[in-house]
């Protein structure tokens, strides 16, 4: 594969081109700035009878881009999903496969693999993944990855250990090349980067510095195990850790195992290496003009690589940031304090030596935030906000219950409405009781039953809303309905309507 070359020039039954132009290029989803949303519902697959093969999945699920190829780093699975797919094509191999043949077994990764079912030889030895829940652990079965490049992989620590020390040894391990020097150079450096003072990613891995520590590293957050890769080469250091861990138990918070790898990687590192001689940043003054250009920031900002195809778009809601103007040549961004000290550069009042970039678009209008690394948001309308959205819902549910309880008494115009309103407060309640209570995760495998009820219910309301706005003429023709009833209708309508937009753009519809 040519690093700059389109993955198109690689896939021949995909059609990848869109309004961003050509395919992403091999090196852009390496480094994940393809562009691509994340795609969660049917990720994953319950049994080998459910579980697609990649070309299938790909046709079927494919996620769109959403960003332009090459600007922001977004962490997505789907990028490497499509290298993977590329990897088969040009081979003539499965994937698995090339994976086998190339790396794992000449390193002699015996216990490593990407096959699916799993090899016996593996299966009959794998651990069990665990969750703790209510005081009691349960076993987390392994199941199907409909996502293979950027997932699916089964090892241990001692074969991956092997791929540490091939890395850190130029590509070479027990005198068997599998890598040449040049491209674990570039697996090891930087190929991509918001800014020079902000976490860049390489062709694999992602920049950090833990407690004065500069590494790279890459973190594993799956069902039933979690771990982290961390590689300081010009200490000729690597370090893997695994754990139990099931993410997303019915909250989105993280665990304590998972806290417990972040911590202990730390340690480790503050105990076996010494601090890194970091290039020290100029003394940076704040720009004279900061304060008449602070208004370009202002605004609300979602993560950039967020699903677009179902509902965990809503995700967009929980995960996001507002930029405000302070008025002084400041701006905040969550609860921190920042100063523009290069143009779309900003410095952390409080941790001088964090940085934040603001990335524009092709029209040079900001549109993006950049932490370091993947943590980009993109620059979005205010009525996708949190607080703008929870008080559409807010006034919706005030009046569909007004509506359905005052209907059955006064029984003024259709009844249409009445039955409009109490599906939409019954999707309300079933939605919220779905992100509160449910299992989360088993929707990256499946739509569970009562899922799918509760999903189809705004099929159901939008089919009944299309007859209101007749419904309504009607009862403002009526002399008999007073001036309240009238209201109650209007309002009634105009938030049926508005329910379907919501449920649209929300992809709430199954």
């Amino acid at each position: 594969l040519s690093l700059d070359a389109p993955v198109s020039n690689y896939i021949d039954d995909l059609d990848l081109s869109d309004g961003f132009g050509p395919a992403s290029t091999v090196a852009q989803l390496l480094t994940l700035t393809g562009g691509y949303a994340d795609q969660l519902v049917g990720s994953h697959s319950v049994n080998a009878n459910s579980w697609l093969p990649l070309g299938d999945y790909l046709r079927t699920k494919m996620a769109p881009r959403v960003n332009p190829p090459g600007v922001v780093l977004s962490y997505t699975s789907m990028e490497h999903t499509l290298l993977a797919y590329a990897v088969e094509k040009v081979s003539g191999e499965p994937f698995p496969q090339v994976f086998e043949e190339n790396l794992f077994a000449p390193l002699g990764m015996t216990r490593t693999t990407y096959q699916q079912p799993l090899p016996a030889s593996i299966s009959n030895v794998l651990a069990n993944g665990y969750l703790y829940d209510k005081g009691a652990y349960q076993t987390v079965p392994l199941d199907f990855v409909n996502q293979p490049g950027g997932i699916a992989m089964v090892t241990t620590a001692n074969d991956i250990g092997r791929y540490m020390l091939a890395l850190l040894n130029g590509g070479e391990l027990d005198g068997v090349r599998v890598l040449q020097p040049e491209t674990v150079e570039m697996i090891l450096t930087r190929q991509a980067a918001a800014h020079e003072y902000s976490r860049g990613r390489t062709f694999g891995f992602t920049e950090i510095t833990f407690e004065g520590r500069k590494v790279i590293y890459h973190d594993g957050n799956g069902i039933g195990f979690a771990n982290r890769m961390v590689l300081s080469p010009e200490n000729d250091f690597g370090m893997f850790i695994t754990v139990n861990h099931r993410a997303l138990n019915k909250t989105a918070r993280s665990t304590d195992a998972y806290d417990m790898i972040k911590s202990l990687s730390t340690e480790v590192l503050k105990t076996f290496i010494p601090e890194s001689s970091i290039k020290p940043i100029p003394d940076l003054a704040r720009l004279p003009d900061a304060a008449a250009r602070a208004a370009e920031y202002v605004g609300h900002y979602q993560l950039a690589g967020i699903s677009q195809m179902d509902f965990f778009k809503v995700n967009a809601l929980m995960d996001n940031m507002n930029v405000r103007d302070n008025g002084d040549g400041t701006i905040t961004i969550g609860s921190s304090r920042y100063e523009e000290v290069q143009p779309r550069l900003f410095r952390s009042l409080s941790s001088p030596d964090f940085f934040v970039v603001f990335i524009e678009d092709q029209a040079g209008t900001v549109r993006y935030l950049s932490f370091g690394g993947t943590g980009t948001y993109k620059k979005m309308p205010v009525y996708q906000s949190f607080n703008f959205q929870l008080g559409a819902v807010a006034a919706m549910l005030v009046i569909f219950l007004s509506v359905a309880v005052a209907w059955p008494f006064a029984r003024q115009g259709s009844p249409v409405l009445w039955l409009v309103s109490l599906l939409n407060l019954v999707f309300f309640v079933g939605f919220a009781l779905i992100m509160t209570r449910a299992d989360i995760l088993q929707f990256f495998k499946m739509i569970p039953v009562y899922a799918k009820f509760v999903f189809g219910i705004p099929w159901v309301s939008a089919a009944l809303t299309i007859s209101l706005p007749i419904f309504l003429v009607m009862v403002w023709k009526d002399a008999a309905v007073p001036l309240w009833g009238k209201l109650q209708y209007s309002f009634g309508t105009a938030a049926s309507l508005a329910f379907v937009w919501f449920a649209w753009f929300w992809r709430l519809f199954l």
